[in-house]
């Protein structure tokens, strides 16, 4: 959205001559059924024909979104636009309405243009974020960034924001910079490039191919893709991308693939299908599954365990992850109250296997999505890998 909103923008300031909106607030921007954001309301506009613009009498717009400049009746330019993009964005990132502490219009005049106030950053708030909202709105026009550079920091914010890891990071911006999504096979190609994997050239019956699919790909318009949020999910599942072991060949591919293999791993199953799935088995205690975390905080609790206990209902216990990724460990409360921690180094199979008798799991929860993946099936013939098929020589 935010994206949306500074590309509109752009175009308005890039004609000849330039247009200044002068009112860009949330409710001058419209979203669609796509969930594109489109800009309205141009009764504020104004067509920059000279260097400055000079106001003549009362300012127009909206004080809580106006710049220190327009709220002073000095000159300006389409850096009042990027002021208020500023807070827009502001919004956006946080879900709160600016400025509400100021009840009082001069007051908060003072506060904006000679104390330089400006909405709070939180503290958990990405660097390049807000980094992005003190260049928007900083006092000095002459500093403030332009929408041109605004869409290129969000290309580099989105990738931040979504991938933990920095090589995986970097993969993604050396490649697909400004691209929301890509189809798998390039990516998979890119990816075993980099890290130096070989899945042989029939890749679409290779194992560690059909298991980084299932987890990783997005089925969309009869092709199958790989978007920066679902990349950024799988480091935080099974990362980083490089993995770091002594004495051991790991990959990301052979990680994940050793984890779908185990019969009580679901995936990304939400909590409601899990508990639905469940429910089907309340009389046979100690059912359980394994199932990957899609919310917060994920980068400490990438896996839950969810089984039906001893009293025939259903509760799920997190996995927490070692900062060095070394291993991974549970938090359970002991009869006195206490809280005992349960850790194995290695892969989420390592712990399942320590806390099997701890947690009670005695069954594994019927109906896996990726039973399948794993019945070997003959087929005759060659088939090509996709990165075959623009090749013109005989192999």
């Amino acid at each position: 959205m935010a994206k949306d909103v500074a590309q509109g923008m752009n175009w308005l300031h890039c004609s000849n001559p330039p247009i200044i909106h002068r009112d860009l607030k949330p409710t001058n921007l419209l979203v669609d059924d796509n969930w594109t954001v489109k800009i309205c309301d141009f009764g504020l506009s104004t067509i920059r024909r000279a260097e400055n613009i000079t106001d003549n009498g009362i300012a127009p717009g909206t004080p809580l979104w106006m710049s220190p400049e327009v709220l002073q009746g000095k000159p300006l330019n389409e850096k009042v636009d990027i002021y208020s993009y500023g807070i827009v964005l502001w919004e956006i990132l946080t879900g709160i309405e600016p400025y509400a502490e100021h009840d009082s219009y001069n007051t908060f005049v003072r506060a904006v243009c000679i104390e330089e106030e400006r909405p709070e950053i939180p503290e958990d708030m990405h660097p390049s974020l807000a980094s992005l909202l003190q260049s928007c709105w900083t006092a000095k026009t002459d500093e403030r960034v332009t929408f041109e550079q605004i869409i290129a920091l969000l290309d580099e914010a989105m990738v931040d924001c979504n991938v933990p890891d920095p090589f995986a990071a970097q993969l993604w911006k050396e490649n697909w910079l400004g691209k929301d999504e890509v189809t798998f096979n390039k990516f998979v190609t890119v990816l075993c490039k980099a890290l130096e994997v070989q899945l042989g050239r029939d890749r679409e019956r290779n194992l560690d191919y059909k298991c980084l699919k299932a987890i990783l790909a997005v089925e969309k318009d009869d092709s199958f893709n790989v978007n920066i949020e679902r990349f950024g999910l799988l480091i935080k599942w099974f990362g980083p991308l490089k993995q770091k072991r002594k004495n051991e060949d790991l990959t990301i591919f052979s990680i994940i693939k050793s984890a779908m293999q185990e019969p009580w791993f679901h995936g990304d199953l939400p909590r409601q299908n899990c508990e639905a799935i469940l429910s089907d088995h309340l009389k046979k205690k100690g059912t359980y599954l394994v199932r990957l975390s899609t919310t917060d905080p994920i980068e400490k609790t990438p896996f839950t365990i969810s089984k039906v206990n001893k009293k025939g209902t259903i509760n799920h216990q997190r996995v927490y992850v070692n900062r060095d990724r070394s291993g991974y460990y549970i938090v359970i409360k002991t009869k006195d109250g206490k809280d005992k921690k349960i850790e194995a180094r290695g892969e989420i199979e390592a712990l399942i296997t320590k806390v099997t008798s701890e947690l009670g799991l005695k069954y594994n929860c019927p109906g896996r999505k990726y039973n399948e993946l794993f019945i070997t099936n003959k087929v005759e013939g060659y088939l090509p890998s996709p990165e075959d098929e623009d090749s013109s020589g005989d192999n």
